[in-house]
């Protein structure tokens, strides 16, 4: 008996985790793609409230929900699911609230760099006329300039 209750609430745990880092994936995308959570209602059929409860974690994310996200965002559903990103900047206890824009950064062009070896994106492409860019107020400025 007790191996099923270990199982079982191995199972619970991940289930858990899985909900987190799908929300954190999905968050993630739609800022990206300068998207809202409006555009997650229509591909889903589902209310604002119900996408409104799933990112924050009062509500289960479904097959059907994730499925429907990742067509949203054009990524294969098994991204949405993925943990590294989320790790990287969730977990690392030597991240400060400053330092986590950094490891995001670093995390987000070595995937970019994984998936344009594997063909499956450009990064030297930007979504529009702008350049998307992350960085910290004043990061812009000479380490001489007075702020």
């Amino acid at each position: 008996m007790t191996g099923n209750t270990t199982a079982r609430t191995q199972a619970v745990e991940l289930g858990e985790r899985l909900r987190e880092v799908a929300a954190w994936n999905v968050r993630l995308h739609l800022a990206k793609e300068e998207l809202e959570q409006q555009a997650l209602c229509e591909a889903t059929g589902v209310t604002k409230a119900t996408i409104s409860a799933r990112m924050n974690l009062d509500a289960a994310w479904d097959l059907n929900a994730i499925a429907a996200a990742a067509v949203t965002l054009g990524m294969p559903p098994a991204e949405l699911l993925d943990d590294t990103l989320y790790d990287i900047v969730n977990n690392d206890d030597t991240n400060t609230n400053e330092g986590k824009g950094a490891s995001l950064v670093a995390a987000l062009t070595s995937m970019l760099l994984a998936r344009h070896i594997a063909g499956r994106c450009n990064p030297l492409k930007t979504k529009g006329s702008c350049r998307i860019t992350m960085m910290a107020t004043g990061a812009n400025r000479y380490p001489h300039e007075r702020v």
